[in-house]
């Protein structure tokens, strides 16, 4: 046996060496005559590749006997392929001319968004960025640039955290879309969407950005549900070197990044390991939250004198006595010109750190196993501190996303990938809940409210009450007089059309009121912790830094999140014939959650077991405490299994088959522990005329499993108790009924509604899409298409209360907001159309105009989700690249205007507003320098110079202009570079 071993393993090194050949040439670009570098160079269907260098020449190793396809592919310019058909065309020097192509025709000239063959036939809208388009792009970041692609909505919650949405249905936590980097989720395991790209990719790593717009869980998995964001990296293998990137910008912005990757070959000259390093570092001065307009639930304007719920202010949104409101006849005549007021609250500038920072790395290690299957291990790694809002606001602050992954794979074949993701919540807390924690710190609510009235009823030594003051304002009525008990509205009018001649003095009034209540401490309690002194900082350093079951308001998050998938592609043939039956590819995932919160967020409490005596007494030690014999953290676990399969089969029709027709049809089954099976199919029909004019029809479908804190939340907010929901959660009474039954002469019992709430399911879409891609007059490309979606089991949640008995009287106990479906049927619908007109040589103009509709069917559910999508948006654009100026090359520009309608942006009840009607215009200019491999580029992003809001509740995003220098070295060009200078 060690014999015949020897003997194969000796037969395989000789055939190996044997056909170890190399194939060279050089690569130019048919129009320019110029070298392209950079350009790669493969066997087809292998991962045998190389690229071009700063000649335009290449030399790549093969081990493969012919006959085989040499492939020449670069982005923006049309494939070549060459058939080696024999050992003598391995000896040729080629000489290769391409074409610059994005599907098109003759000596049209496609710069931007360029197409493949590929992408005219999807059965989907994708929209696509590529390594052009980024380098080109006019935002200040790529991923801000994806807002300019067709249908597509960008939400800032801070300049750290920018989220990118597609067909309504938009949040600042993105849970219905999926976001991949190199096919891997990266998602935030404990909060169950992604955030944005702050444990992304580097800019200088990226290579592609795919968007895959409208339910995709039939091939992407659950949570595919509004669409797909694919972020691909650059292969060291292809892009080796060392690259350096510098930025600066207004708000004290400063980004660097630096990556380097290398390519090792073998002793048969084939590139066989590479790897790649990656690091980058931002900072900046966020964007400042001070939108200081009434709250949508603040029950006074801005104008009450005493006081109101701001949006950006947090613990004024508790007022004192707010189901019995002061401003009626009694309290007119009881504490004269007192009405309602609200507590003094903490601006959000007091409460978070806007010292925006950003760390982002990343390293991989590939390796050839042979020429067609690759292994490769990645690590990414994001840290930092920025402000995130869901349904309160809250400071991140050394949150840490760590990302390990192993994988094995054959291009266009299959790949075995298992992935694990670590988060780490660091320092992190809520920023709403810790106003209300300060407040404490100085007095309750109660206590703080009656030193309030004390104070108006009563003044203080040598100061007069605020309600003698009103009760001796000229025409007032008196509280002895009996006209109050004759006819109390008709004297409450008048006592209010007095007090509104003195709006100014009882604002004044009502400050010396808050001023008293704040400082004083006569009757018990602490001052008012004043930001900024030592002691808010002490006090304020305390109650961040610990959990809540200690007293704080921070986060404990370290969650985990392991998954594998595998698939492949194969296409089983008929002896003889031309083409195969079918494409078909099937997969397989499985996903397993370890949140672990300590009871901060999940119901992963402390459980605790106590020594107990032989009868079962609970022993105590001498101070009469509890002994604890044993105490752990409740543990949590989720898992989901998912399969799918698809076929697809091309028909050539006509005899020059210049029509084709590709037929698609896909079935995934997923299963999550929680909830049952549950199918997601889709189906699509692809006509192709000429390759120029394509037309499309799709039936797709997703779910949305609920996320963890749909099943396992346990969240004390202060002001409420925010729970998850696996059980249902039985007989609890609804806000507006307790409501109508505190404010009532003749309140009973039959006033109060009492409901269930099922327990949670996940959520359904199903969608139809019509559409269209083509070439127009040789020099316009068009992409139009429109759709219906139907959506059921929205996920969102329910308030209500415990009733408590105090006498005969009933009052709330706890406030619960309860996670919740709702069963109502509701569709959305829209359009939009994007088109590239190439109207002279290196210029494009472009533009996109998108239109999204909610119809809910006659349903009133308050459960079913904000759309927070504006109705109607467009972009309108221009660029050009490798300009000539005089005797230098390399300029390029982009300018986009982007118009978004105004919409109603429905967040947590504090953060729920319009947005105002917004534009923005970004522009920039670069001049590309290849002697010293340079790319200089300046330009802004909101150039208007408004600011405008994304986000209900964020703050204003201004103007940002930023200049930056990119420096990007091929290593392995240079060293061919000098050996043949030396040779020459």
């Amino acid at each position: 046996m060690k014999k015949i071993l020897l003997v194969v393993l000796q037969s395989l090194l000789f055939t190996s060496i044997a056909f170890c050949q190399s194939i060279s040439g050089v690569v130019f670009d048919d129009h320019g005559g110029e070298a392209m570098v950079g350009v790669t160079v493969s066997v087809k269907g292998t991962t045998n590749a190389t690229m071009t260098d700063i000649d335009g020449k290449f030399d790549l190793p093969v081990t493969i006997q012919p006959p085989f396809v040499l492939l020449f592919s670069y982005i923006g310019y049309a494939s070549q392929e060459f058939q080696i058909k024999d050992a003598a065309d391995m000896k040729r020097s080629f000489t290769v001319k391409i074409k610059e192509e994005g599907k098109v025709l003759k000596d049209v000239e496609v710069v931007d968004r360029r197409i493949t063959q590929k992408q005219m036939e999807n059965p989907q809208t994708v929209e696509t960025m590529g390594l052009q388009a980024i380098k080109q792009t006019a935002s200040s970041t790529f991923y801000e640039g994806l807002s300019t692609l067709k249908g597509v909505d960008m939400t800032a919650a801070s300049l750290g955290f920018v989220i990118i949405n597609t067909r309504g249905f938009n949040s600042t936590s993105p849970v219905r879309s999926l976001q991949l980097l190199d096919g891997a989720d990266n998602q935030a395991p404990g909060l169950n969407f992604s955030v944005g790209n702050f444990a992304g990719a580097t800019e200088i790593d990226i290579q592609k950005v795919d968007l895959i717009v409208g339910a995709s869980s039939s091939m992407y998995g659950p949570n595919a549900f509004n669409g797909v964001i694919n972020m691909q990296t650059k292969n060291p293998f292809y892009y080796n070197g060392l690259t350096v990137y510098v930025k600066g910008a207004e708000r004290d912005l400063f980004e660097g990044a630096i990556r380097y990757a290398r390519v090792f070959k073998d002793r048969h000259n084939i590139d066989r390991f590479a790897f790649k390093v990656n690091a980058s570092y931002l900072r900046a001065n966020d964007w400042v939250a001070n939108n200081m307009s009434p709250a949508t639930n603040s029950w006074q304007p801005a104008s009450n004198p005493g006081g109101y719920d701001a949006v950006n202010r947090y613990g004024d949104e508790l007022l004192q006595q707010s189901s019995n409101n002061y401003d009626n006849p009694y309290f007119n005549r009881q504490y004269p010109g007192l009405k309602q007021f609200f507590r003094t609250g903490y601006l959000e500038q007091n409460l978070v750190n806007y010292n925006s920072r950003n760390i982002k790395a990343n390293s991989e290690l590939r390796y050839k196993i042979t020429d067609k299957i690759e292994a490769k291990v990645a690590y990414n790694f994001g840290t930092g501190t920025t402000v995130y809002q869901g349904d309160d606001r809250y400071s991140l602050n050394g949150l840490m996303f760590h990302q390990l992954k192993a994988e094995i794979s054959q291009p266009d074949k299959f790949f075995i990938r298992v992935y694990t993701t670590m988060e780490n919540s660091g320092d992190s807390y809520d920023a709403v809940f810790t106003a209300l924690k300060l407040q404490d710190y100085a007095k309750s609510d109660t206590k703080w409210a009656s030193d309030y009235y004390r104070f108006w009823t009563n003044g203080s030594p040598g100061v007069a009450s605020p309600a003698s003051r009103v009760d001796n304002l000229p025409g007032f009525p008196k509280a002895n007089s009996p006209y109050w008990f004759s006819n109390y509205d008709s004297i409450n009018a008048v006592a209010n059309s007095i007090l509104a001649k003195y709006n100014d003095s009882l604002v004044l009034w009502h400050q010396m009121a808050r001023t008293f209540a704040d400082t004083s401490t006569i009757f018990g309690g602490n001052k008012r912790l004043v930001p900024g002194t030592a002691l808010y900082d002490s006090v304020f350093h305390s109650i961040t830094t610990h959990i809540a079951s200690q007293g704080g308001t921070m986060f404990y998050d370290r969650s985990k999140m392991v998954h594998a998938q595998g698939e492949y592609k194969f296409s089983p043939q008929l002896k003889g014939a031309e083409k195969p039956l079918f494409d078909i590819i099937v997969g397989t995932s499985f996903r397993m959650y370890l949140p672990d919160s300590r009871g901060t967020i999940f119901s992963d409490t402390l459980v605790r077991e106590y020594a107990r005596d032989a009868s079962g007494n609970i022993l105590k030690d001498p101070n009469g405490r509890p002994i604890v014999k044993d105490s752990t953290y409740k543990k949590i676990t989720n898992w989901e299994v998912g399969a799918y399969a698809s076929l697809s089969r091309r028909f050539d029709l006509g005899a020059e088959k210049k029509h084709s027709i590709i037929l698609t049809a896909t079935c995934r089954l997923d299963k999550n522990e929680n909830f049952n099976f549950i199918s997601t199919p889709a189906a699509s029909i692809v006509y192709s005329f000429k390759n120029n004019h394509t037309f499309r029809l799709s039936f797709s479908s997703a779910i949305r499993n609920p996320t963890l804190q749909d099943q396992y939340l346990y969240y004390n907010v202060g002001t409420a108790i925010l729970l998850g929901n696996l059980k249902g959660f039985d007989s609890i009474v609804t806000i507006q009924s307790l409501q109508n039954y505190l404010n009532s002469a003749n309140p009973n019992d039959t006033m109060l509604k009492y409901v269930n709430v099922p327990k949670v399911r996940p959520e359904k879409v199903q969608s139809v899409e019509l559409g269209y891609k083509g070439i127009i007059a040789k020099k316009l490309y068009v992409d139009a298409s429109g759709y219906v979606s139907f959506y059921r089991y929205f996920l969102g949640y329910v308030i209500g209360t415990t009733i408590e008995t105090i006498g005969l009287t009933k009052e709330p106990g706890q406030i619960y907001r309860v996670a919740a479906n709702s069963p109502d049927l509701i569709m959305t619908y829209g359009a939009s159309f994007g088109f590239n007109y190439f109207f002279i040589k290196k210029f494009s103009l472009n533009g996109n105009y998108s239109w999204n509709h909610l119809n809910k069917l006659g349903s009133n559910d308050p459960i079913i989700p904000a759309f927070n999508t504006p109705e109607h948006k467009f972009n309108i654009g221009i660029s050009g690249y490798n300009l000539k100026i005089k005797n230098q090359e390399g300029f390029g520009f982009n300018i986009n205007y982007k118009w978004i309608d105004g919409f109603e942006f429905e967040g947590s009840p504090q953060f729920t507003g319009s947005i105002p009607t917004y534009s923005l215009l970004d522009a920039q200019v670069s001049w590309e320098v290849k002697k010293i491999f340079s790319t200089f580029k300046i330009g802004g992003s909101n150039l208007i110079s408004k600011y405008n809001y994304q986000a209900y509740g964020g703050p204003g995003i201004g103007r940002m202009v930023y200049a930056s220098i990119l420096l990007d070295i091929n290593t392995e060009n240079l060293e061919k570079k000098r050996k043949q200078q030396k040779t020459d």
